[in-house]
């Protein structure tokens, strides 16, 4: 992916976007989303991050509910990768459905407690592993 940091992330994608009559982000949101996650887990500028961000928050504010649900799936998919493309890769892909679904929360706000059921279970699975993770470190430092 190209590095866009002299020229705000938010500035090329957001217009594209948003500003025609006929949006395309009904029709091609999964186009849209995903270089959009890429950028948000794996760019090396806080700003590009931080605009990729503003805009995949935008984005799944204008979405229709079951554009919505799909990214849903996504996210689910994500956090229940185990580690057989490497733990690197699975802990990116946890990291990345983790801030996607802050942002649908974060925009759905109190409609969001309908998908706890569905994805409780997944993030209580995640954080537990995170924690062992962490005893097995605090383990081998005090030994």
């Amino acid at each position: 992916m190209r590095n866009l940091s002299n020229c705000t992330f938010g500035q090329r994608c957001h217009p594209c976007l948003f500003s025609s009559s006929s949006p395309p982000y009904q029709a091609h949101a999964d186009v849209f989303l995903m270089p959009l996650v890429v950028r948000l887990v794996s760019d090396t500028s806080p700003k590009a991050r931080a605009a990729a961000g503003d805009v995949l928050r935008s984005l799944l504010s204008r979405l229709e509910a079951h554009h919505t649900d799909k990214v849903v799936g996504y996210c689910r998919s994500w956090l229940g990768q185990g580690a057989e493309g490497g733990e690197a890769q699975a802990a990116a892909l946890r990291r990345a459905s983790a801030q996607v679904l802050g942002f649908l929360a974060e925009v759905e706000g109190a409609r969001f407690a309908r998908r706890v059921g569905e994805l409780g279970p997944a993030l209580l699975r995640v954080l537990e592993q995170q924690v062992g993770s962490v005893c097995s470190c605090v383990d081998k430092i005090a030994k």
